[in-house]
Protein backbone atom coordinates (compact mmCIF):
# COMPACT_ATOMS: atom_id res chain seq x y z
CA UNK A 1 0.00 0.00 0.00
CA UNK A 2 0.89 3.45 -0.13
CA UNK A 3 3.25 4.81 2.41
CA UNK A 4 1.50 8.19 3.11
CA UNK A 5 -1.31 7.15 4.95
CA UNK A 6 0.76 5.47 7.76
CA UNK A 7 3.22 8.27 7.84
CA UNK A 8 0.08 10.77 8.58
CA UNK A 9 -1.45 8.91 10.89
CA UNK A 10 1.81 8.24 12.93
CA UNK A 11 2.44 12.19 13.09
CA UNK A 12 -0.96 12.72 14.67
CA UNK A 13 -0.31 9.61 16.92
CA UNK A 14 2.81 11.20 17.96
CA UNK A 15 1.48 14.66 18.33
CA UNK A 16 -1.58 13.03 20.71
CA UNK A 17 1.47 11.05 22.90
CA UNK A 18 2.89 14.13 23.65
CA UNK A 19 -0.43 16.22 24.72
CA UNK A 20 -0.98 13.13 27.09
CA UNK A 21 2.39 13.35 28.27
CA UNK A 22 1.76 16.81 29.56
CA UNK A 23 -1.26 15.71 31.21
CA UNK A 24 -0.21 12.53 32.56
CA UNK A 25 2.20 14.75 34.87
CA UNK A 26 -0.43 16.12 35.95
CA UNK A 27 -1.94 12.74 36.69
CA UNK A 28 1.08 11.42 38.21
CA UNK A 29 2.07 14.51 40.28
CA UNK A 30 -1.57 13.73 41.48
CA UNK A 31 -1.03 10.26 42.00
CA UNK A 32 2.40 10.66 44.40
CA UNK A 33 0.94 13.43 46.17
CA UNK A 34 2.05 12.19 49.62
CA UNK A 35 -1.52 13.06 50.49
CA UNK A 36 -2.96 10.61 48.10
CA UNK A 37 -3.86 7.14 49.11
CA UNK A 38 -1.59 4.69 46.66
CA UNK A 39 -3.71 1.68 44.60
CA UNK A 40 -0.87 -0.50 42.85
CA UNK A 41 -2.47 -2.32 39.64
CA UNK A 42 0.00 -5.02 40.01
CA UNK A 43 0.48 -6.64 43.37
CA UNK A 44 4.30 -6.75 43.87
CA UNK A 45 5.24 -3.78 42.22
CA UNK A 46 7.52 -0.96 43.28
CA UNK A 47 5.31 1.84 43.90
CA UNK A 48 5.94 5.18 41.23
CA UNK A 49 8.19 7.67 43.53
CA UNK A 50 7.71 11.07 43.10
CA UNK A 51 11.27 11.62 42.38
CA UNK A 52 10.76 8.91 39.07
CA UNK A 53 8.12 11.35 37.63
CA UNK A 54 9.87 14.00 36.12
CA UNK A 55 12.47 11.33 34.29
CA UNK A 56 9.61 9.82 33.23
CA UNK A 57 7.78 12.11 31.85
CA UNK A 58 10.76 13.26 30.26
CA UNK A 59 11.28 10.32 28.24
CA UNK A 60 7.59 10.00 27.25
CA UNK A 61 7.83 13.48 25.78
CA UNK A 62 11.27 13.01 24.14
CA UNK A 63 9.94 9.45 22.75
CA UNK A 64 6.96 11.46 21.81
CA UNK A 65 8.80 13.54 19.65
CA UNK A 66 10.90 11.72 17.98
CA UNK A 67 8.25 9.37 17.41
CA UNK A 68 5.93 12.05 15.54
CA UNK A 69 9.54 13.71 13.37
CA UNK A 70 10.27 10.08 12.38
CA UNK A 71 13.93 9.64 14.00
CA UNK A 72 14.81 6.15 15.38
CA UNK A 73 11.24 5.26 15.26
CA UNK A 74 11.17 1.74 16.44
CA UNK A 75 13.67 2.68 18.84
CA UNK A 76 11.59 5.63 19.96
CA UNK A 77 8.07 4.28 19.76
CA UNK A 78 9.21 1.46 21.71
CA UNK A 79 10.43 4.26 24.69
CA UNK A 80 7.50 5.35 24.24
CA UNK A 81 5.42 2.02 24.97
CA UNK A 82 7.91 1.35 27.71
CA UNK A 83 6.70 4.70 29.60
CA UNK A 84 3.24 4.46 28.61
CA UNK A 85 3.45 0.71 30.62
CA UNK A 86 4.97 2.09 33.17
CA UNK A 87 2.54 4.44 33.55
CA UNK A 88 -0.51 2.05 33.37
CA UNK A 89 0.71 -0.45 35.41
CA UNK A 90 1.95 2.00 38.36
CA UNK A 91 -1.30 2.96 39.62
CA UNK A 92 -4.85 2.66 39.69
CA UNK A 93 -5.71 5.98 39.30
CA UNK A 94 -3.24 6.50 36.56
CA UNK A 95 -4.90 3.87 34.54
CA UNK A 96 -6.48 4.94 31.40
CA UNK A 97 -8.78 2.68 28.64
CA UNK A 98 -7.16 5.95 26.24
CA UNK A 99 -3.63 5.67 27.33
CA UNK A 100 -3.60 2.09 26.58
CA UNK A 101 -5.28 2.59 23.58
CA UNK A 102 -2.39 5.41 22.96
CA UNK A 103 -0.03 2.19 23.29
CA UNK A 104 -1.42 -0.32 21.02
CA UNK A 105 -1.50 2.37 18.09
CA UNK A 106 2.09 3.54 19.09
CA UNK A 107 3.15 -0.30 19.19
CA UNK A 108 1.56 -1.20 15.87
CA UNK A 109 3.04 1.95 14.20
CA UNK A 110 6.57 1.35 15.76
CA UNK A 111 6.66 -2.40 14.46
CA UNK A 112 5.03 -1.34 10.65
CA UNK A 113 6.71 0.74 8.31
CA UNK A 114 5.19 4.67 9.43
CA UNK A 115 8.58 5.71 8.84
CA UNK A 116 9.02 5.10 5.36
CA UNK A 117 8.14 8.79 4.25
CA UNK A 118 7.62 11.60 6.08
CA UNK A 119 10.32 11.17 8.45
CA UNK A 120 14.35 11.88 9.70
CA UNK A 121 14.47 7.91 9.21
CA UNK A 122 13.45 8.40 5.15
CA UNK A 123 15.65 11.00 4.58
CA UNK A 124 18.69 9.52 6.14
CA UNK A 125 18.19 6.20 4.50
CA UNK A 126 15.77 6.88 1.24
CA UNK A 127 12.04 7.19 0.99
CA UNK A 128 10.03 4.50 0.32
CA UNK A 129 6.85 4.89 -1.83
CA UNK A 130 4.96 1.23 -0.73
CA UNK A 131 4.84 -0.46 2.69
CA UNK A 132 3.62 -3.54 4.05
CA UNK A 133 -0.16 -3.34 4.59
CA UNK A 134 -0.90 -5.07 7.69
CA UNK A 135 -0.30 -2.41 10.32
CA UNK A 136 -3.76 -0.22 8.56
CA UNK A 137 -5.88 -3.41 8.67
CA UNK A 138 -4.37 -3.87 12.53
CA UNK A 139 -5.45 -0.46 13.58
CA UNK A 140 -8.85 -0.71 11.61
CA UNK A 141 -9.81 -3.43 13.63
CA UNK A 142 -8.74 -1.52 16.92
CA UNK A 143 -11.27 0.89 16.55
CA UNK A 144 -13.49 -1.26 15.80
CA UNK A 145 -13.42 -3.77 18.59
CA UNK A 146 -13.11 -0.51 20.78
CA UNK A 147 -16.84 0.64 19.80
CA UNK A 148 -17.63 -2.90 20.29
CA UNK A 149 -16.05 -3.41 22.99
CA UNK A 150 -17.29 -0.33 24.72
CA UNK A 151 -20.99 -0.58 23.32
CA UNK A 152 -20.64 -4.61 24.98
CA UNK A 153 -19.72 -2.91 28.25
CA UNK A 154 -22.30 -0.85 28.33
CA UNK A 155 -25.16 -3.41 28.42
CA UNK A 156 -25.52 -3.59 32.34
CA UNK A 157 -28.59 -2.00 34.31
CA UNK A 158 -26.79 0.70 35.84
CA UNK A 159 -25.80 1.99 32.30
CA UNK A 160 -28.96 1.43 30.68
CA UNK A 161 -31.26 2.78 33.54
CA UNK A 162 -29.66 5.98 33.03
CA UNK A 163 -27.79 6.19 36.35
CA UNK A 164 -24.70 6.49 35.20
CA UNK A 165 -24.92 9.55 32.72
CA UNK A 166 -26.87 11.36 35.34
CA UNK A 167 -23.57 11.04 37.53
CA UNK A 168 -21.62 12.14 35.07
CA UNK A 169 -23.54 15.24 34.26
CA UNK A 170 -23.66 16.19 38.08
CA UNK A 171 -27.90 15.77 38.11
CA UNK A 172 -27.84 13.59 40.68
CA UNK A 173 -28.13 15.83 43.62
CA UNK A 174 -31.19 17.58 41.71
CA UNK A 175 -34.70 16.84 43.37
CA UNK A 176 -36.02 15.53 39.90
CA UNK A 177 -32.92 14.02 38.08
CA UNK A 178 -34.46 13.39 34.35
CA UNK A 179 -33.55 10.00 34.60
CA UNK A 180 -35.40 8.86 31.73
CA UNK A 181 -33.41 11.82 29.25
CA UNK A 182 -30.42 10.04 30.64
CA UNK A 183 -31.39 6.54 29.63
CA UNK A 184 -32.76 7.28 26.25
CA UNK A 185 -28.70 9.02 25.52
CA UNK A 186 -27.48 5.33 27.13
CA UNK A 187 -29.55 3.62 24.83
CA UNK A 188 -28.66 5.63 21.89
CA UNK A 189 -24.59 5.94 22.92
CA UNK A 190 -24.60 1.90 22.60
CA UNK A 191 -26.55 2.06 19.47
CA UNK A 192 -24.28 4.73 18.07
CA UNK A 193 -21.37 2.69 18.91
CA UNK A 194 -22.34 -0.35 17.69
CA UNK A 195 -23.39 1.12 14.21
CA UNK A 196 -19.74 2.55 14.17
CA UNK A 197 -17.55 -0.55 15.06
CA UNK A 198 -19.37 -2.17 11.66
CA UNK A 199 -19.89 1.30 9.49
CA UNK A 200 -17.01 1.94 8.83
CA UNK A 201 -16.20 -1.40 6.88
CA UNK A 202 -18.83 -0.71 4.59
CA UNK A 203 -18.15 1.59 1.26
CA UNK A 204 -21.52 2.56 1.57
CA UNK A 205 -21.66 3.44 5.21
CA UNK A 206 -18.54 4.89 5.74
CA UNK A 207 -19.33 8.90 5.07
CA UNK A 208 -22.23 8.41 7.17
CA UNK A 209 -20.08 6.87 10.18
CA UNK A 210 -17.45 9.15 10.18
CA UNK A 211 -19.98 11.84 10.43
CA UNK A 212 -22.12 10.20 13.66
CA UNK A 213 -18.43 9.30 14.69
CA UNK A 214 -17.38 12.86 15.00
CA UNK A 215 -21.01 13.92 16.82
CA UNK A 216 -20.31 11.35 19.27
CA UNK A 217 -17.05 11.99 20.05
CA UNK A 218 -17.55 15.93 20.30
CA UNK A 219 -20.78 15.03 22.31
CA UNK A 220 -18.41 13.45 24.82
CA UNK A 221 -15.74 16.12 25.25
CA UNK A 222 -18.76 19.25 25.95
CA UNK A 223 -20.84 16.74 27.95
CA UNK A 224 -18.61 15.15 30.04
CA UNK A 225 -16.67 16.25 33.21
CA UNK A 226 -14.04 19.29 32.32
CA UNK A 227 -11.51 17.42 34.59
CA UNK A 228 -11.02 14.90 31.90
CA UNK A 229 -11.68 17.00 28.67
CA UNK A 230 -8.17 17.02 27.50
CA UNK A 231 -7.61 13.25 27.94
CA UNK A 232 -10.95 12.88 25.87
CA UNK A 233 -9.55 15.34 23.17
CA UNK A 234 -6.93 12.87 22.93
CA UNK A 235 -9.00 10.33 22.91
CA UNK A 236 -10.60 11.49 20.13
CA UNK A 237 -7.99 11.80 18.10
CA UNK A 238 -6.66 8.40 18.44
CA UNK A 239 -10.01 7.12 17.11
CA UNK A 240 -10.73 9.92 14.55
CA UNK A 241 -7.13 9.32 13.11
CA UNK A 242 -8.31 5.81 13.07
CA UNK A 243 -11.37 7.01 9.79
CA UNK A 244 -9.52 7.30 6.76
CA UNK A 245 -7.94 3.70 7.03
CA UNK A 246 -10.90 2.09 6.75
CA UNK A 247 -11.19 2.39 3.32
CA UNK A 248 -7.43 1.10 2.77
CA UNK A 249 -8.74 -1.61 4.81
CA UNK A 250 -11.27 -2.82 3.15
CA UNK A 251 -9.72 -2.77 -0.01
CA UNK A 252 -6.83 -4.25 0.73
CA UNK A 253 -9.19 -7.43 2.32
CA UNK A 254 -11.19 -7.38 -1.25
CA UNK A 255 -7.98 -8.14 -3.14
CA UNK A 256 -6.90 -10.46 -0.42
CA UNK A 257 -10.06 -12.42 -1.42
CA UNK A 258 -9.89 -12.12 -5.02
CA UNK A 259 -6.22 -13.18 -5.08
CA UNK A 260 -7.21 -16.14 -3.13
CA UNK A 261 -10.26 -16.73 -5.35
CA UNK A 262 -8.00 -16.92 -8.52
CA UNK A 263 -5.38 -19.22 -6.91
CA UNK A 264 -8.13 -21.27 -6.12
CA UNK A 265 -9.55 -21.56 -9.43
CA UNK A 266 -6.01 -21.74 -10.66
Amino acid sequence: MDAWPLARTRIVVGILAFVRGLEGARVLQHVTSPDTLRLPYVAGMPLLARMEVPWLIGAWLLAALAFTVGWRTRLAGGVLCLTLLRVLTADQQAYSSHLYLLLLLVLVLSWGESSAVAGLDARRSGARAQVPGWPVFLLAVQGSVVYGYAAVLKLIPAYLSGAVLCAHFGWLHRQSPPVMTCATLAAGSIITELFLATALWRRSLWRWACLVGVGLHIAMIAMLSAEVRLQLVVFTGEMLVLYPLYPIAVRMVKDARTTNAGTAIV
